[in-house]
């Protein structure tokens, strides 16, 4: 099942265009030939019942002795888009992890990227030292409604991952946490682990059966984003302890996860380079 951004590009004006990934990359068939967008739509039509078949992730698979590490109450807001959306002044940095001394750049990697730029008209290139975005945010500093500090084990822990963003790019600001979030209201809101049925009704889709989380964008006639919301799934079995998930594939960490859709809010896309946090599984 392929994942991610795909492109149509017509390098040689042929009139057929081919497939192109998020990184520039082209998209073979088995026999090295490029594979033909109108194809690749085709497969993917194809496809699509088998990915809704998928069943739902099991919690109760995580083994007893990591069982103390899986965040049991995750919070979750209500959905109300009576609230008012406007951003208060009395905005902040968002604190940082108490463990964050000189952390690593979150989107170093290592090995060749590459870009391919078809939607502003510039030619179909590599390069070794640029990311692919889209949608950038139009306001910046970027002020999030954060989760509220309940004092649980993911209490603050979006702030710390807007904080490490902040490192390199300083673009994050938290407003006081509201216990609310809308879709379409013009705020930037971590909405929690949202149930099934929300997703459906205020996105027009619920969970996939391996999606962990999502970043939900608006842009206006610009084409900068004005809203960027992120929900996480609350099917799965969640931690803060970075240790517990290795070697065990029923445990997530919430901590990349969040820091993966962070990326994605200010226009970040997928890059795909095994060390990236930006690479599609966070």
């Amino acid at each position: 099942m392929y994942q991610g951004k795909y492109s149509a590009v017509d390098i040689n004006n042929t009139g057929k265009p081919v497939t192109v990934g998020g990184t520039g990359n082209i998209v073979e068939n088995s026999d090295g030939s490029p594979v033909l967008f109108s194809e690749f739509v085709e497969l993917i039509r194809r496809e699509i019942p088998e990915a809704k078949a998928k069943p739902v992730p099991d919690r109760k698979t995580v083994p007893d002795h990591l069982k103390k590490y899986v965040i049991q109450d995750l919070p979750t807001k209500n959905y109300d888009r009576s609230e008012p959306s406007h951003v208060p002044e009395d905005i902040r940095p968002p604190l940082s992890a108490p463990d964050s001394d000189n952390p690593k750049n979150p989107a170093q990697h290592s090995g060749q990227s590459s870009l391919s730029r078809t939607d502003d008209g510039i030619p179909f290139s590599r390069s070794t030292d640029r990311w692919s975005y889209e949608h950038r945010a139009k306001n910046v500093p970027i002020v999030y409604n954060p989760l509220p500090d309940d004092g649980g084990l993911i209490s603050l822990h979006d702030q710390y991952q807007m904080s490490y963003w902040n490192t390199y790019a300083d673009i994050y600001q938290v407003m006081t946490a509201t216990g609310n979030w809308a879709w379409e209201n013009g705020r930037y809101d971590q909405a929690g682990f949202v149930n099934n049925a929300t997703m459906i009704a205020q996105f027009g889709e619920g969970w996939g059966a391996t999606t962990l989380a999502v970043c939900w964008s608006r842009w206006d006639y610009t084409g900068f984003s004005i809203e960027a919301d992120i929900a996480m799934n609350p099917a799965y079995s969640w931690t803060v302890n970075d240790y517990s998930t290795y070697y065990n594939s029923n445990l997530f960490n919430a901590d990349r996860t969040l820091l993966h859709e962070i990326g994605h809010s200010w226009g970040l896309q997928h890059q795909w380079t095994t060390l990236s946090v930006m690479n599609y599984a966070p």
